[in-house]
């Protein structure tokens, strides 16, 4: 998969941290090595669109599960806390949408609590802000 997405780091490394750096939608992963420098890989964008799922770091947010139905097919995502080895992923979820044509039909979000919270007509290309 490293070598795919032309991220490949050949040091001994601490978990990476993955999120859109660069805010361009996709993305972005930073090595934290132990026996090398620092390395980062920027994406370089494309056409394709996406959504980003963002949640204020809370005690309710952690666990969270992001699921994403757009034209009948539904993608899934879980919001971790505290993965990585000294480090966290940042609190926005990143959904590649290809090259759709339409909005989203639906986003729905399932806490650890049970209370649920869907959105409807979302638009792609943009940022959702989870409280």
């Amino acid at each position: 998969m490293e070598e795919q997405a032309h991220a490949e780091n050949r040091n001994y490394a601490i978990a990476p941290l993955s999120t859109d750096f660069n805010d361009d939608g996709y993305p972005d992963l930073i090595y934290s090595n132990l026996n090398g420098p620092l390395k980062i890989f920027m994406s370089q964008g494309g056409e394709n669109k996406f959504l980003k799922v963002r949640f204020q770091k809370n005690a309710k947010n952690p666990g969270a599960i992001v699921s994403v139905t757009e034209a009948g097919k539904t993608v899934t995502d879980f919001l971790y806390s505290g993965e990585g080895l000294s480090s966290d992923q940042s609190g926005t979820l990143i959904f590649g949408l290809g090259s759709i044509k339409t909005g989203i039909d639906h986003l729905t979000i399932n806490y650890l609590s049970g209370k649920a919270d869907s959105v409807r007509n979302v638009t792609a290309h943009s940022v959702i802000e989870i409280k």
